[in-house]
């Protein structure tokens, strides 16, 4: 499971902002508990149509769900990140 959606970043030695489109962001990892769960979402350059480097890395909190038949915690990062503004174009891959 996984996201593509471009990534951008402020850059002190441009004026605007650096882009790259199509960038893979994944969730390798969920920390938390009941109360609370941050997800590690890792942004992953694609070149070539290969997955490559990684060239960030952001964190999420969310409040998950834990009764019956609830769904993973990496499975509800991801829903929980896919309804976030920023994420609203995002494709799952």
């Amino acid at each position: 499971m996984a996201l593509k959606k471009s990534f951008s970043k402020a850059s002190p030695y441009m004026n605007g902002e650096l882009g790259l489109e199509n960038c893979y962001w994944r969730v390798p990892s969920v920390n938390g508990s009941k109360n609370k769960v941050t997800a590690s979402v890792s942004v992953l350059a694609i070149v070539d149509g290969e997955i490559s480097n990684q060239i960030a890395s952001r964190e999420y909190s969310f409040t998950p769900s834990v009764g019956s038949g609830s769904k993973n915690f990496i499975a509800q990062a991801y829903e929980h990140i896919k309804s976030l503004p920023e994420f609203l174009d995002a494709e799952d891959v």
